[in-house]
């Protein structure tokens, strides 16, 4: 006659407003024979089932969100970008391009704001960034020859209080004479994500005719004036992420 022994094990993941989902792994053996050590069989099934649900969880630790906030006057503000992708994308050395954008526009910052040009990068961030090949010293060359372009504002956090979302534009000014919010992006140019980034910082500063966004990798402009169709679009991504999420 055989033992038969029995494991399982299960996590509890969240994935949005009051909703888990909770996988369970089980395992069951039938042993025979008189001579077994049951409690070494048992850790070797219960270290078998544990394996598959810390695997099971790091696979799926993306959809356990960590969500930016913005706060004032005691009131949480979700973060426009988090909105706009709220699952940080699986892609090689993310982070080191995080660090490479905001390098670039620590480099923007002061040229919106002093009018100076300068490649401002420690020799700590150079060792750092060396896995994606460095940065390009020249890549805002074409930036600063632009003409027609006047900056007032720089790096400014808004918030809207109706929808309550917050988020820090790069730039704010005047291109031809007309009110606009800047964007320096430096990675690949995804537009309708681009144009609702900034229909949101619009719709929160007030008083913007157009959009623009400055592609570090195209070396182009790319512009909208259709503020209120993104910001549409933003706005359905703002509802959805409350409703998953609870933010």
């Amino acid at each position: 006659m055989g033992i038969e022994l029995n494991y399982g094990n299960k996590c509890t993941i969240n994935t949005g407003n009051y909703e888990n989902i909770s996988p369970m792994f089980n395992i069951k053996k039938i042993i025979e024979g008189g001579d077994v050590d049951i409690i070494k069989e048992f850790e070797e099934m219960k270290t078998l089932v544990d394996g598959q649900i810390n695997a099971y969880i790091k696979t799926h630790q993306t959809e356990i969100l960590n969500p930016r906030i913005y706060e004032k006057d005691g009131k949480k503000y979700i973060s426009v970008t988090q909105v706009i992708t709220p699952i940080k994308p699986k892609i090689p050395n993310f982070e080191l391009y995080g660090v490479r954008g905001d390098i670039y526009h620590r480099i923007f910052e002061k040229w919106t704001t002093k009018g100076k040009y300068e490649v401002d990068i420690t020799n700590e961030e150079k060792k750092r960034l060396e896995p994606i090949k460095g940065i390009d010293e020249t890549a805002l060359d074409w930036v600063t020859q632009l003409k027609d372009v006047e900056y007032i504002t720089s790096e400014r956090v808004v918030y809207n209080d109706e929808y309550m979302y917050a988020g820090k534009y790069d730039a704010c000014g005047l291109y031809n004479k007309c009110p606009v919010v800047f964007d320096l992006k430096s990675g690949r140019i995804d537009t309708d994500k681009c144009y609702m980034q900034l229909s949101a910082y619009a719709k929160a500063i007030g008083d913007i005719s157009s959009m623009m966004v400055f592609s570090l990798q195209d070396k182009k402009i790319y512009t909208s004036e259709k503020i209120d169709f993104y910001f549409g679009m933003f706005i359905k991504a703002r509802k959805d992420f409350k409703e998953r999420w609870g933010v």
